[in-house]
């Protein structure tokens, strides 16, 4: 077995028998929803979730799980869960058998998730893993600018097939609210800029209690490397460019 997977295998290992223990014994039932639509690294927010959910002990759903299990999530479930990332806005689900439930929302500024959304959309993907109508919509992209693209996306008509269903200005405006009002709010600028910082708050809607230290350093080492910008800018590329800002350029 290659040492990291059996530094893994012994981290568990530490903090699960120190969550049994008094001081980080979980009080009650709880589930943690975490909220990353398509462009806020909701792919990044897949796997340390996952991660945290393991150390934790809970039960992880997702539609990026192989095989995907996020249907299996019923609102019966009656043991602490997580379930991420969730793209859109628009879950609602009451879990009446559940002490509480942590609603955690990942946010970017929205001038970069449409230009990292255009370049997604016309570049990103092969072409054989879209149906007909996204790669119609694919095509419809690629005929337009970046800026043409951002226009097209502040109105309800926009004329491509986007990630969301839900125009920009329904998502933020109306949507984003209902779920930021009772939330643990993140931002994807402080991922990048400051990603300790960042997993603090993270880590703390877990209930570690005094294991939280040593599961922040843990994934503090583990995924501070993510951060670090391409060397060069690939439009083709899945992580074409992380930094903020990036509509200025």
């Amino acid at each position: 077995m290659p040492m990291p997977e059996i530094i893994d295998r012994l981290h568990q290992v530490y903090v699960r028998k120190r969550l049994r223990s008094r001081r980080c014994a979980p009080t009650q039932s709880f589930g943690v929803v975490a909220y990353a639509p398509h462009r806020t690294a909701s792919m990044f927010i897949f796997k340390l979730f996952r991660d945290l959910s393991m150390d934790r002990g809970v039960s992880f759903f997702s539609a990026n799980n192989s095989p995907p299990n996020h249907d299996q999530l019923t609102s019966d479930i009656n043991s602490s869960f997580c379930v991420a990332p969730v793209r859109s806005f628009t879950f609602r689900t009451h879990f009446e058998n559940i002490g509480q439930i942590k609603n955690v929302v990942q946010i970017r500024d929205p001038r970069d998730i449409v230009v990292s959304e255009y370049f997604s959309l016309a570049y990103s993907h092969p072409d054989k893993s879209w149906p007909a109508e996204q790669k119609l919509a694919r095509d419809t992209v690629r005929s337009m600018t970046v800026d043409e693209y951002a226009l097209s996306v502040i109105e309800d008509n926009n004329p491509a097939l986007r990630l969301s269903k839900y125009s920009l200005k329904h998502r933020l405006l109306e949507l984003l609210p209902a779920i930021a009002a009772d939330a643990t709010i993140v931002r994807y600028e402080d991922m990048v800029r400051n990603y300790g910082q960042w997993l603090t708050a993270v880590i703390g809607v877990f209930e570690f209690g005094e294991c939280s230290s040593s599961v922040h350093r843990r994934y503090y080492r583990k995924y501070n490397h993510v951060f670090r910008p391409p060397e060069t800018e690939d439009i083709y590329a899945h992580k074409r460019s992380i930094l903020p800002g990036n509509h200025r350029i």
